[in-house]
């Protein structure tokens, strides 16, 4: 059975995390990968080096913060940057269509803290992503969404649920929201194949958090209800978070039928 290889990694660096990931696409050889935190002005983006591992590019950098990308072994029909009709100076979203469906690849904004400007920005955000996730689900393509939610949607994808119920990641708004965009019409790939499985996808750089596993599943990827049947597999590869200069993400990975 066909399956596309679809991959969602924070690099928080791309010119940092480079030849790392210039090794895995080797190695792993996905169809579709999104990157978040390129860190990195947009024509300062390298299409010409992933042109010759074979990917099409699509991307919308900024510089020092956010920043995303998409490459893709297929051909990009079209692509759109942002969301719609919100006016965000942050570089935080981007999709594209190809003949295998719509990808949209997103670094959801983090928050920091409760009753802080960046925390009704984190909700105001979403918002104007669930709306835009209605109205793509409405046009009945095959849709993925990946990328890093800065969100840990229930008890089992935190370390220690007790100690985060009403800290950043795992407040009862946020998780409102990501049920809001489940709602919309999509489903969690990991955890529908892994009902009870505790894995992380992000280790705090401080403390020996990686050492000892305290970590949160906070990077996602979803796919439409509609085909929710093309689901086959999902993990997490913990390889990169273990190298000399990794990202504090590890790469999600999922395969849906072609």
């Amino acid at each position: 059975m066909p399956t596309l290889k679809i991959v969602t990694w924070n690099v928080n660096s791309l010119r940092v995390r480079m030849p790392y990931l210039l090794e895995w696409l080797d190695e792993h050889k996905p169809d579709i990968i999104g990157l978040q935190e390129l860190k990195m002005q947009h024509e300062d983006f390298p299409v010409d080096l992933f042109k010759d591992k074979g990917y099409e590019s699509a991307w919308y950098g900024q510089k020092t913060f956010n920043g995303v990308a998409i490459l893709s072994k297929y051909h990009i029909l079209r692509q759109y940057n942002g969301l719609p009709a919100f006016n965000d100076e942050q570089r935080r979203a981007i999709s594209i269509e190809t003949e295998y469906g719509c990808f949209i690849n997103l670094y959801c904004p983090n928050g920091k803290e409760r009753g802080t400007p960046s925390f009704s920005y984190k909700m105001l955000w979403y918002k104007h992503l669930i709306l835009y996730l209605k109205e793509i689900n409405n046009y009945g393509n095959r849709c993925v969404v990946f990328g890093d939610f800065n969100i840990a949607p229930d008890e089992i994808d935190i370390y220690d649920h007790t100690l985060f119920e009403n800290r950043i990641l795992c407040t009862s708004e946020e998780k409102e929201c990501f049920k809001s965009v489940l709602d919309a019409g999509f489903i969690d790939i990991f955890r529908r194949l892994h009902p009870t499985e505790e894995q992380y996808s992000w280790w705090d750089y401080r403390g020996g958090s990686f050492r000892q596993n305290k970590g949160a599943r906070i990077d996602h990827i979803l796919i439409d209800t509609k085909h929710e049947s093309d689901a086959v597999s999902c993990s997490v590869d913990l390889k990169l978070r273990k190298e000399e200069r990794p990202s504090d993400h590890a790469p999600v990975v999922a395969e849906i039928k072609a």
